[in-house]
Formats: structure tokens, C-alpha cells, sequence
């Protein structure tokens, strides 16, 4: 369409909204699909959840793992995330129950990325050796824990893979 133009003005030099209580740097970022929360990834070898409607902007939930964290995701049903660390290992914190699970895809091979599908029915991870792999998801209803059943390995690239995702239709 000619003539269309969109201008973007007034970028705030400061923060809106400053979080604290990190001590290294942040990885990942995401948010719950209502906006209730949002989440973080970090070199502190954690993942956290922070209430987006509490006014004193703190960390409300810390899950600690052994590594740092490179990645995480929200699984759609909203109550599991999934974290890549670089130790390889990627754990799946249910946030109702506060158990996890860990699955390690190739041992000494870093998680660069992680990502599940919209229909909750896959997820990919890529490593920095270049490789993916995809699970397909059973469970994850109720109190039911979800799990994970090898589908495929495919080498993706020749080295470092740093991002996966699917299509919106999950192809």
C-alpha cells in the first residue's frame, strides 16, 4: 500500500519497570499468556517467576538448577516450564506441584534452545553441537505429569544451533 508509513516516537531512555534481585544476566524472558506473570531464564543457574500484579516487583517462585540457564519455555497448558541449561539437561517444572523432571538429550552438549509447539503436543531442542531433537508430549492434564517420547534426532547444522521453533500450525 503506498503512502502507509508507521512512525515510532518518544522511546523512553529509562526502564518502565525495574526488576531486582539478579545477579547475573538474564538468558530467557517470557509471560503468561493472561499477563498474570512472567518468567526469567539466568547465568544465576535459575529460572523465576515474577508476578506482573504485585506493585513490590519481586521474585515470587525460583527454581535452581546446576548450570546456567540458556533457555526456557512456557508450556501452553500454562503450568509447566521448560528450561534448557548448559550442562545439556532440560527440566520440566510442573508449577502446581513444584516437582520436576530431567532429561538429558546428549550429555556434554549444551541446550542453546527450546520450544514446544501451540498444540502442546511437541517440543524441539536444538544443542551447540548443531543437533535437534523433537519429543512428542503425553500427560500434562490434571495432576498428571507430562512426558516425553523420543520422535526424532536430525543434525541441523554443522555446528552451534542457537534458536528452534515451530510453525504456527505445528508442522
Amino acid at each position: 500500500m503506498k503512502g502507509q508509513l508507521i512512525r515510532l516516537k518518544h522511546c523512553l531512555a529509562s526502564p518502565v519497570l525495574n526488576y531486582e534481585g539478579l545477579s547475573r544476566n538474564v538468558t530467557a524472558v517470557g509471560f503468561q499468556e493472561e499477563g498474570k506473570w512472567m518468567f526469567t531464564g539466568g547465568e544465576d543457574c535459575s529460572a523465576r517467576i515474577w508476578d506482573l500484579r504485585s506493585r513490590n516487583l519481586q521474585c515470587q517462585r525460583i527454581f535452581q538448577v546446576s548450570a546456567p540457564v540458556n533457555c526456557v519455555c512456557l508450556h501452553p497448558n500454562q503450568a509447566e516450564l521448560i528450561v534448557g541449561d548448559q550442562s545439556g539437561v532440560i527440566h520440566i517444572w510442573d508449577l502446581k506441584t513444584d516437582h520436576n523432571e530431567q532429561l538429558i538429550p546428549e550429555a556434554e552438549a549444551s541446550v542453546e534452545s527450546l520450544a514446544v509447539d501451540a498444540g502442546g503436543w511437541h517440543i524441539a531442542a536444538v544443542n551447540n553441537k548443531g543437533r535437534c531433537y523433537i519429543w512428542s508430549l503425553s500427560g500434562g492434564v490434571g495432576e498428571e505429569p507430562t512426558r516425553l517420547n523420543p520422535h526424532h534426532r536430525l543434525e541441523a547444522h554443522k555446528r552451534q544451533a542457537l534458536c528452534c521453533a515451530f510453525s504456527p500450525d505445528s508442522s
